[in-house]
């Protein structure tokens, strides 16, 4: 019986531990964001320049999101992409982790596809259209056609352009099936197509959870597909390659 009591109140205060860990991270977290945001927005105020902020997002708010939740970040496949030139990189979606991950895993400053409800979000939204980000109205098929022009000219001019072609997180961490606008984005602009897997983000940071755990996060780059040549009547060849190498790159990743 006393062995049993002990084990409980073991139990107890491991959990009171992670409890108080997940609050301070949380805390913690949240003043960063806001410090990070602050800083972004009064440097486009004084500079009117958005590769700053958006260079501030990539440099200092991501990376110290990861120390912050103790994620450990591991990259394959750098070597499969020429970063001196524009691409649509397509990630695997599992966790509100994956932003600030895929921030610190590629070299180049990442332009979000993201949906227009977050325009609205006090402070968030300001500091995404603040980056440069590219909202889509996926309500209204005119206005989403529109974005996708602006972003197709973003791409032209140099730009990389990141989108979870899912459409939401994964709760087991299988790949669902595509959406198609960053793949019409990809023929429009003729732009090469790398998919990314991302494996024990969902682990760190589950869906709609606070709860946080150190552990290691794995990011693997796919190679790219070509879209030169291609025509709209290619888009469904297009995804379903993608989808295919993103289903293989997960595989890999979490053997």
């Amino acid at each position: 019986m006393n062995f049993s009591h002990s084990f409980l109140n073991v139990q107890k205060v491991e959990t009171l531990k992670w409890r108080l860990i997940n609050c301070s991270q949380v805390i913690i977290g949240f003043a960063w964001t806001m410090l990070t945001i602050t800083l972004a927005l009064a440097v486009l105020g004084l500079t009117l320049n958005r590769k700053i902020a958006l260079l501030m997002a990539n440099k200092i708010w991501a990376p110290g999101v990861l120390f912050i939740t103790g994620t450990r970040l591991q990259v394959e496949g750098l070597e499969n992409i020429n970063f001196k030139t524009p691409h649509i990189f397509v990630m695997h979606h599992q966790s509100t982790l994956d932003i600030p991950a895929a921030f610190t895993a590629l070299p180049v400053p990442l332009h979000f596809i993201a949906k227009k409800e977050l325009r609205a979000v006090p402070f968030l939204g300001w500091y995404i259209w603040a980056m440069g980000m590219i909202f889509i109205d996926r309500k209204n098929h005119d206005k989403a056609v529109a974005s996708l022009n602006h972003a197709a000219d973003m791409i032209r001019n140099g730009k990389n352009v990141i989108a979870y072609p899912e459409g939401t997180r994964s709760d087991k961490g299988d790949v669902r099936p595509f959406k198609k606008g960053v793949f019409v984005l990809a023929i429009q602009s003729q732009t090469p197509v790398v998919p990314i897997a991302i494996s024990g983000s969902k682990n760190v940071m589950p869906k709609n959870s606070f709860r946080m755990r150190p552990g290691l996060v794995k990011i693997k780059i796919g190679t790219p597909i070509v879209t030169k040549n291609m025509q709209s009547t290619d888009r469904d060849d297009l995804m379903s390659k993608a989808h295919a190498q993103m289903v293989e790159l997960m595989r890999e990743i979490s053997a």
